[in-house]
């Protein structure tokens, strides 16, 4: 997550943390975010600032802690569900990251990133179909994700991308069309077997130990 993508509201502390922040010197970014909330104990871009700075110190129930804050002052700010998933995923609490990024993806549906970062926590509950739908749909948005997903998994989704590439330019609407399409369809309609115990088309096939590794 970079930070400077996040607002600061011009905050003075706020903006010296992001600084801070960019220079890896961690601590001193913490406490200009304290201090800033020494101000105003209710400014979400210090919290969510801190969250971040919190996951570079792998200090993930803080990090929980601060995105529930800012959860709490703005419930319809889909970055913050977006974060806290990926930190529910760091810290390998895969219902609660697919949780959180149901709703970042219900306040933004075009969000490919939500969507990658979904699959692979549906790829680690073994969710195979839901994990594919996902997948596909980050790169409806975002063609690279295509190579990046096919390099962290075994899934390869050239051939959904051959079949989009025929097809007339998208808009956005048309796209979100697409999306839902895609999210509505079941495991047959995948070409996944429904016997659970069957075994999984070469293509699909998942190796978690890669996966776990992927870049987020």
């Amino acid at each position: 997550i970079r930070l400077k993508a996040i607002m600061t509201q011009g905050n003075e502390y706020v903006d010296k943390g992001c600084d801070y922040h960019e220079k890896n010197d961690f601590k001193n970014a913490i406490n200009c975010f304290n201090k800033s909330l020494e101000i105003n104990p209710n400014y979400k871009f210090a919290y969510i600032n801190r969250a971040t700075t919190y996951t570079k110190l792998k200090e993930y129930q803080n990090a929980i802690n601060d995105y529930s804050k800012v959860i709490d002052l703005d419930t319809n700010w889909a970055d913050a569900y977006r974060f806290r998933g990926l930190t529910y995923y760091d810290m390998d609490l895969y219902n609660e990251a697919i949780s959180d990024f149901n709703v970042a993806l219900q306040l933004n549906n075009m969000d490919a990133y939500s969507y990658y970062v979904r699959g692979a926590a549906y790829l680690m509950n073994k969710v195979q179909g839901s994990a594919i739908k996902d997948f596909v749909s980050a790169s409806i948005i975002d063609e690279s994700y295509v190579n990046k997903i096919s390099e962290s998994t075994n899934i390869n989704l050239m051939s959904v991308m051959d079949i989009l590439k025929k097809l007339p330019y998208l808009s956005e609407q048309e796209t979100s069309n697409v999306i839902q399409l895609i999210q509505e369809m079941s495991d047959e309609d995948l070409g996944l077997p429904i016997n659970p115990q069957e075994s999984v088309k070469d293509n699909v096939v998942i190796s978690q130990k890669s996966i776990r590794k992927i870049d987020l």
